[in-house]
């Protein structure tokens, strides 16, 4: 029988809608403050107007015009050591991912680490950001029948 060496998890980040770190989401879900909005124009790739149908169970329709979406988070880049030009051409997911895992290696007890023994676990729930729904459409859609068919 094998036995397994403990792990510990002593650090967590994240970033959510209407909340930039966990503790402002913590603050959201206690005083019962919604964080949706609006779908603003130009998001969706379609009208919102002929997708959204008010039942549920209509093909290719959506109940709502509200998401929730994250809305110009201040990220804190601070102390990663990442070129400035480098950071401005990181998509905005990879962004965010480096923010809460700033927000991870804080919150962590880290003196006296041996840093060969530290690992990182990246979790990521999010819809795609412009950049990745420009490439899913190049790729699914438009830009690759275009590029087939010259």
């Amino acid at each position: 029988m094998t036995t397994t060496p403990p792990i510990a998890i002593v650090g967590v980040g994240g970033v959510l809608p209407g909340a930039v770190d966990l503790d402002g989401f913590w603050e959201l879900v206690r005083e019962g403050r919604s964080a949706t909005h609006e779908v603003p124009p130009g998001r969706w790739i379609l009208d919102p107007a002929t997708i959204t149908h008010p039942e549920h169970g209509h093909p290719d329709k959506v109940v709502s015009r509200r998401a929730c979406l994250l809305r110009d988070a201040p990220l804190q880049l601070d102390g990663l050591a990442l070129p400035e030009e480098l950071l401005a051409d990181l998509d905005p997911m990879v962004l965010l991912a480096l923010h809460a895992g700033n927000q991870a290696w804080a919150a962590a007890v880290t003196s006296g680490l041996d840093l060969s023994r530290v690992a990182v676990v990246l979790g990521n729930i999010a819809l795609p950001t412009e950049s990745t729904s420009a490439m899913a459409d190049w790729v699914l859609a438009r830009g690759f029948a275009r590029e087939l068919f010259a």
